[in-house]
């Protein structure tokens, strides 16, 4: 109750006590200020009761408020999606494939803007991962140290090969034999990849068993295990990447490694076989080294034979030459005088020749109207000896 509530009614008391009335009125008004007390105090009450009120309903108010911008802050934050390094994201709306702005329909790394759950919903595709699929199609279901220890029990076993139990290919001569690949792929189209196949890895497995199975059937057995592997395993690839294309699997394939082994219970006559081949081989390489060997010093011998008679040739020609300019210079004296040039010559060769000469005997010369005779004494006279006394 007010302050000028109370002034007011103790007012109307004092003036009513102040003047005569009937008794009736004046015992009413005496009712009625007895029950002020009780009055004021259910105001007073009901005042306070007001004032909490007004307070409970600001405090709600304030954390209504403080609860819708948590919920906005945490719808906006939301909304932001990030896509790690080594990912590429799909953004489906509605179950629908939305495009970015530039038309692309993947997202690279980063951070992407995205409505909550359920209107937009966020695929993320590790497209740097490399994955792997195996094909044991052509491969029997034993251990490995069975099939390449080929003991008895295993060569037993294979003897007959049942269909179901163990895996092995057809080849074109009528053979068989047993193979097993395995390939690394990485995603290239993720949302070829992703949304095109209920299961893109069991499809690819499905193709590297056909791409074998078609290989096997243009290939002989020995071809496939030995003489031609690399061109067997290219076939396989290729077969394996036109399969991909054709059906825009939207992956990318690295290098393959493939296991062939022949049939277990003929493996030790391949083994033979492929030890004499190899025996051959290193003969022939042999042979052929030694031929190489021997071709190259032949060449070597050749090319020096050559060398030497070139180095022969040259000082022959250069000794001639040497010559013919000897007798060039000499001809102007020849021509002056032929006896005397032919004599001084003749002098000149003869000293020459008789340097070593122990005795030599110079005969005249004959007019050639006489006859004349020689003799010789071919042997030397016997020295005497000395002899002092």
């Amino acid at each position: 109750m007010s302050d000028d509530e109370s002034k007011h009614e103790e007012h109307d008391h004092d003036h009513d006590h102040g003047h005569d009335h009937d008794s009736k009125p004046a015992a009413a008004d005496k009712q009625d200020g007895a029950d002020a007390p009780a009055k004021a105090t259910e105001r007073v009450i009901e005042d306070s009761g007001t004032r909490a009120l007004s307070f409970a309903l600001k405090r709600s108010f304030f954390f209504i408020k403080t609860l819708v911008l948590v919920l906005a802050v945490g719808v906006i934050l939301s909304c932001i999606k990030q896509v790690e390094p080594g990912q590429q994201g799909v953004i489906l709306r509605f179950g629908k494939v939305v495009r970015s702005a530039d038309g692309s329909t993947v997202r690279n790394p980063g951070f992407h803007w995205a409505w909550p759950y359920p209107i937009d919903e966020v695929v993320k595709i590790p497209v740097g991962e490399s994955r792997t699929v195996r094909s044991s199609i052509g491969w029997p279901k034993l251990r490995d140290e069975d099939i390449y220890g080929v003991d008895e029990v295993a060569r037993q076993e294979m003897i007959s090969i049942p269909p179901g139990q163990h895996g092995y290919v057809l080849t074109s001569d009528h053979n068989i034999i047993h193979l097993r690949a395995m390939v690394k792929y990485r995603i290239s189209d993720p949302v070829a990849y992703t949304f095109g196949f209920a299961e893109a890895a069991e499809t690819l497995t499905n193709i590297l068993d056909s791409a074998i199975i078609y290989a096997s059937a243009r290939f002989q057995a020995d071809e496939a295990l030995y003489k031609d592997q690399e061109f067997f395993k290219e076939t396989i690839e290729g077969r394996v990447n036109q399969l991909i294309d054709r059906l825009e699997l939207g992956v990318t394939l690295e290098p393959m490694s493939i296991e062939r082994v022949p049939p277990l219970n003929t493996k030790s006559f391949f083994d033979e076989v492929q030890q004499s081949e190899q025996e051959q081989n290193n003969s022939i390489n042999e042979a052929r080294a030694y031929a190489q060997e021997t071709m190259r010093r032949a060449l070597g011998d050749s090319n020096a034979v050559v060398s030497a008679a070139i180095g022969q040739s040259s000082e022959l020609v250069q000794t001639v030459e040497a010559e013919a300019a000897y007798f060039k210079d000499q001809l102007p004296h020849f021509l002056e005088n032929r006896e005397l040039f032919t004599r001084r010559y003749l002098v000149e060769n003869l000293r020459v020749a008789l340097t070593n000469a122990e005795r030599v005997v110079y005969m005249p010369a004959n007019n050639g109207k006489e006859l004349r005779e020689l003799r010789l004494q071919l042997s030397k006279e016997p020295q005497k000896l000395k002899t002092s006394f």
